[in-house]
């Protein structure tokens, strides 16, 4: 409609330049509006998408939340175990490709009365602090969920790791605090070479991953 008025003599700039100024401008406004409602479309979409993806990884994965831990087998019906979101949470995760068994742990740091104060508290998360506070480490927390996760993993035959860290050194924390907590991955990485139980490690730098038992592979969560 705009642009049929806009090519009609009458409205012609040399005739109505008001008008004519007003016109081009509607144009430009509906243009804009148009671009944006686009683009909200393939943002909708695009996040329908995820979830959709997410959802069908899912029936393969075990999804670890902040706070938990979970081991699985190449012969399990969800034979992959991952995480997200660590911000700055720390992720472990352990595989032993002799017998192809792994898991996955999301390291949470905070305070118990606080989260006590926002209602988020499990008997793991609350286990971990008290562990740390009682060891007079920080970030403690970290020994005490590396250690679950390999006494789990041992429980469904896994014997000689290979340690994956996650998110370790963060821009979420200082650098005193990073030292730190390389100072406890050192301490657990020690304790399975001192029980021979180490078979390599890695630092990675992933917020969010999966680990695939069947081959021992590393991948984003939603892949």
């Amino acid at each position: 409609m705009l642009i049929i008025f806009q090519q009609h003599y009458l409205f012609k700039r040399s005739y109505f330049p008001v008008f004519y100024d007003r016109i081009c401008q509607w144009q430009e406004q509906f243009k804009i509006i148009r671009s944006c409602s686009t683009e909200r479309e393939k943002m909708e979409q695009k996040a329908v998408d995820s979830t959709e993806t997410l959802r069908t990884s899912g029936r393969l994965t075990k999804l670890v939340h902040l706070g938990e831990v979970a081991v699985t087998n190449a012969t399990d019906e969800r034979p992959k175990v991952g995480t997200g979101g660590l911000n700055t949470c720390i992720g472990i995760a352990i595989f032993d490709p002799d017998v192809k068994v792994g898991g996955v742990a999301h390291v949470y740091f905070d305070e118990i009365d606080h989260m006590r104060t926002v209602g988020f508290t499990t008997p793991e998360v609350e286990a971990a602090i008290k562990f740390a506070q009682e060891a007079g480490k920080p970030f403690g927390e970290f020994n005490y969920y590396a250690r679950r996760l390999i006494e789990t993993g041992e429980g469904i035959g896994g014997k000689n790791w290979v340690f994956y860290v996650f998110n370790v050194n963060s821009s979420y924390r200082s650098g005193s605090q990073n030292e730190q907590i390389n100072t406890r991955v050192e301490e657990i990485i020690s304790e399975l070479k001192r029980k021979g139980q180490f078979q390599g490690s890695e630092f990675r730098k992933e917020q969010d991953f999966k680990l695939d038992t069947r081959t021992g592979l590393i991948t984003k969560l939603i892949s």
